[in-house]
């Protein structure tokens, strides 16, 4: 008579085939029997059961690189900045009317409003100015004309040092700083990032130069006014590090979004 057996999953390994996907499943019985002492192996094809194969690790291509938080915290989503907003910072990407009408759809849909203001990088060559020399040749200039407004795109390049910034902001009160395409940049130090706005709250103003997408606009504003932590924003898929907003306090919101603009661009 022969007896039924039953068995239990003990090792999964997983290779590929042609490029297809295989499980081995190794199964051995739950209790021995004359001649069942072997474990069963068990070929089982991809399928709902199985999992993908991956990568290795070693091998992946940061282009290729799409990591996820694992961490189970809060995450907001922002339809809508808290306040009215003015970006000071961006370009002509409409080009035909219905560009112009989408475009402005997008940023009446996010309390937005626009002041237009590896392939973005100087080349290290003779004759070409380096980091360092750009950003001291700003502030030659900038006290050099006491009576001229500037404007410092992009913090200056200077995310990775605020205090330089901060170290002109203090120098000469007729330089100014937008955050225009750099919210990654900041989103590494979100307590340094908070510490600065905070001090040069009258000083700053919030600036795209981005695709004008109805999602760019909605990460910018989680980042500025939420605390949510280690995210990667799907808008921001080019950048490998996870994202930490700064949860700026409602008064520098307010100075950032728009007083600043309106008072120094003369608009009140």
């Amino acid at each position: 008579m022969n007896q039924r057996k039953s068995f239990k999953l003990d090792t999964a390994l997983h290779a590929t085939r042609e490029g297809r996907p295989y499980t081995f499943a190794i199964m051995k019985p739950l209790f021995r029997q004359p001649c069942a002492n072997l474990a069963v192996l068990a070929l089982t094809i991809s399928s709902t059961f199985s999992i993908r194969a991956q990568t290795p690790p070693d091998q992946i291509l940061l282009k290729d690189y799409k990591p996820r938080s694992i961490f189970k915290i809060p995450e907001t989503r922002v339809e809508k900045a808290r306040y009215p907003v003015i970006d000071v910072h961006s370009h002509d990407y409409a080009r035909t009317d219905d560009d112009v009408a989408r475009w402005v759809s997008s940023m009446d849909a996010s309390n937005d409003g626009l002041m237009n203001a590896w392939k973005w990088r100087i080349t290290n060559a003779p004759g070409v100015l380096s980091h360092d020399d750009v950003v001291n040749s700003l502030a030659r200039a900038v006290k050099k004309h006491p009576r001229t407004t500037f404007i410092a795109c992009h913090l200056a390049n200077c995310c990775s040092d605020l205090d330089r910034v901060g170290a002109m902001l203090d120098q000469s009160p007729n330089l100014y700083a937008d955050m225009g395409a750099r919210f990654g940049e900041l989103a590494s130090t979100p307590r340094a990032v908070v510490r600065f706005f905070q001090r040069y709250q009258n000083r700053l103003f919030y600036g795209t130069d981005m695709d004008p997408e109805p999602e760019m606009y909605r990460t910018t504003f989680r980042l500025l006014e939420t605390a949510d932590e280690h995210f990667y924003p799907v808008y921001f898929r080019k950048y490998h590090w996870p994202m930490n907003a700064y949860a700026l306090p409602d008064e520098v919101l307010k100075k950032v979004y728009r007083e600043n603009a309106l008072r120094v661009l003369r608009l009140e």
